[in-house]
């Protein structure tokens, strides 16, 4: 299954608990509380869901949004979508 914007906001909702609908494009990592266990759990699922390899450097800040978030991991990924989906997320 392709890597898409929607697909990193339901997995980030999931692991978070956060509402879908408070994640925007322009959501940061930090708004996200996303620290070293999170990130480690993203990573697991989106490896498990989508072939991200782990090992890639994504050179990931507390800033980062959203939005490129799903950028980077698109390019890491196999068949992945390098332009993502915002169905609804503007």
């Amino acid at each position: 299954m392709p890597l898409t914007y929607d697909n990193v906001v339901s997995i980030l909702a999931e692991i978070t608990g956060m509402d879908e609908d408070e994640i925007t494009p322009q959501t940061t990592l930090l708004d996200v509380e996303m620290d070293s266990l999170l990130l480690v759990e993203f990573a697991v699922v989106l490896t498990e869901r989508h072939g991200v390899d782990r090992e890639a450097d994504l050179d990931l800040t507390p800033a980062t949004t959203i939005a490129d978030f799903v950028h980077v991991l698109a390019e890491q990924s196999s068949g992945a979508e390098a332009a993502p989906s915002v169905t609804g997320a503007l």
